[in-house]
C-alpha cells in the first residue's frame, strides 16, 4: 500500500467551534465542508435520527455502546448525554474526523476512541479509504468510505486516498472481554452488512440488544435483513435514494 497517501492523510484542516443544539461541537471550519458537518450532526444533536428517545422513554440504561461510523462525535455525545455511565467505544477510520472526534468526546469518562477501518473480515490489517470530505467535490466527510468494502457493491467507486488501520468487529469485541454490546449504531458507507453477517457467524448477534443504523447501497439490504432474521425483530427503510435506516431489536430468549 501506498505510505504517501497515509502522510497526506495526516494534514489536519482547520476547524472551528459552533453550538449545535444543546452542544458546543468542533467542526470544519471550511465553509462546505462545515456546512456538511452541521448537516449531519444536526439530525443527530437537535433532532432523534437514531430513535434514542423511546429507549431512554422505556427506562433502557445501555451499559456498554459501540458507535461505529463515528464521524466527529454527534451520536456519542447523545448517547452520553443520556446515559452517562455508558461505557462508548467510537469508532471512525477517517484520519480529519478522527482529530475532531477526538476533540469532541475525547476528555469524556468512559469513552473510547478507535481510529480504524471496521469492517467484518479479520484477515485485513490495512483498508484503503476515500476521504470524501476532502478529496472530493461535495467535501462531505461523513461519507469516507473503505475501497475492499464498497467497491463490490458499486461500479462507481472512486479511488482511495488514504491508507489507515484496519480491523474486524470480532477481534475489536475479543480484545475488550467479549461484552454484551446493549447499543450498537452502524454509518459505515456500505460495511454495515458485513459487519453484521460477521456478528451471526460468530454466533455474537444474539448479545446485541438495540441496533441502530443506515444501510448504503441497495444489495446489502437482503444481507442485513438476512443477518438479523434469526436474533432480532427490525425494520428496514426503503426509498429511491440508496442509503436509509434501519432499527433492530434483539428478540425475547
Amino acid at each position: 500500500m501506498n505510505a504517501e497517501l497515509l502522510v497526506e492523510s495526516r494534514q489536519i484542516l482547520p476547524i472551528t467551534r459552533r453550538r449545535v443544539g444543546d452542544f458546543d461541537l468542533w467542526v470544519r471550519a471550511e465553509e462546505v465542508a462545515r456546512q456538511w458537518d452541521l448537516e449531519v450532526t444536526e439530525p443527530i444533536l437537535v433532532g432523534d435520527e437514531y430513535e434514542l428517545g423511546p429507549l431512554v422513554a422505556h427506562g433502557h440504561t445501555p451499559g456498554w455502546i459501540l458507535d461505529v461510523g463515528a464521524h466527529i462525535g454527534a451520536f456519542t455525545l447523545r448517547a452520553k448525554h443520556h446515559w452517562p455511565e455508558a461505557r462508548v467505544v467510537a469508532v471512525e477510520p477517517d484520519p480529519d474526523s478522527a482529530a475532531l472526534l477526538r476533540r469532541n468526546v475525547g476528555a469524556l469518562p468512559g469513552v473510547e476512541i478507535l481510529e480504524a477501518a471496521l469492517v467484518g473480515r479479520g484477515d485485513l490489517p490495512q483498508a484503503r479509504l476515500r476521504q470524501a470530505g476532502r478529496f472530493n467535490a461535495d467535501h462531505n466527510a461523513a461519507a469516507s468510505s473503505v475501497e475492499e468494502v464498497n467497491a463490490p457493491l458499486t461500479e462507481r467507486y472512486p479511488a482511495a486516498t488514504a491508507v489507515v488501520p484496519a480491523m474486524g468487529i470480532v477481534e475489536l469485541l475479543e480484545r475488550r472481554g467479549k461484552p454484551e454490546i446493549d447499543l450498537l449504531k452502524l454509518d459505515c458507507e456500505g460495511a454495515e452488512a458485513e459487519i453484521l453477517e460477521a456478528l451471526a457467524g460468530a454466533g455474537y448477534l444474539s448479545r446485541v440488544g438495540w441496533i441502530r443504523g443506515e444501510w448504503h447501497h441497495f444489495p446489502t439490504i437482503p444481507r442485513i435483513e438476512a443477518a438479523l432474521a434469526a436474533t432480532h425483530v427490525y425494520n428496514v427503510h426503503r426509498d429511491e435514494a440508496p442509503w436509509g435506516a434501519f432499527i433492530a431489536h434483539r428478540r425475547d430468549p
